[in-house]
């Protein structure tokens, strides 16, 4: 196999395990959602415009308990947006490195979450969940140069549609097929996170999100193995120079 050979097979190999993150992290965004939603005071941790939303209607309402509820969950998103971004920027040489910190760091606080009584303030969780989700969406936000929300799912819709529509018209170009079947395959597997999290919901209560750990883990222990290729392959370039 030549070289440019080698490398387009490493690069295929690359995307195919970006996808699979990508994949494992969008079941992990529903899963979450409905947590929250069903579990923790109606508030969604990553739909923020929904919040958004009803903190403007209550507002206006005059509701202000209300109001602070889901207010407080636009606060937490955006201070975890700030904090990935900064320690995103801190580390922007070591991206591998990064991005499994963040994987442990959301794995720690949601094995902390599941111990939080039914009885507890949702805030606790709320907060919690918010600036998880806004760390991930931060750091896992594309795939093969196209953006890859890994929290929600509007832009997913309508790339789906957008691609179904350019692959049907002529010359039914392949790539579009692909990047149909890409983003449904993102559509689906939010809505089955959400899905799962309510029908684990019901038979767990606060426990069911220690089940999220299993896509949350297959992804920390893939990065893992990745950063040790990684490091093996530099060491073996650095005794070639």
């Amino acid at each position: 196999m030549d070289q440019k050979a080698a490398f387009a097979e490493e690069t295929e190999k690359k995307t195919e395990e970006r996808n699979r993150y990508l994949f494992a992290l969008i079941f992990v965004g529903g899963f979450f959602g409905a947590f929250t939603f069903c579990l923790r005071g109606g508030v969604f941790c990553n739909a923020q415009t929904g919040n958004l939303l009803l903190a403007s209607v209550y507002l206006a309402m005059g509701n202000i308990s209300a109001f602070f509820s889901y207010f407080i969950s636009l606060v937490a998103f955006f201070v975890g947006v700030m904090v990935a971004t900064f320690l995103s920027a801190a580390l922007k040489t070591k991206t591998l490195l990064w991005h499994t910190v963040l994987l442990a760091l959301e794995m720690l606080a949601v094995l902390a979450l599941g111990f939080i009584p039914d009885s507890a303030s949702f805030r606790i969780t709320q907060i919690a969940v918010n600036v998880i989700t806004a760390m991930q969406f931060t750091t896992f936000r594309q795939v093969n140069g196209e953006a890859m929300a890994s929290t929600f799912c509007t832009n997913h819709l309508r790339q789906t549609a957008e691609a179904l529509t350019l692959w049907l018209s002529p010359p039914h170009p392949k790539k579009q097929r692909f990047v149909f079947l890409q983003h449904l395959a993102m559509v689906l597997l939010f809505a089955l996170g959400a899905a799962c999290s309510y029908l684990l919901g019901r038979l767990f209560g606060g426990h069911s999100i220690w089940f999220s750990l299993v896509p949350l883990g297959y992804v920390f222990s893939s990065l893992l193995i990745q950063r040790k290729k990684a490091k093996k392959q530099a060491a073996k370039q650095s005794k070639i120079q």
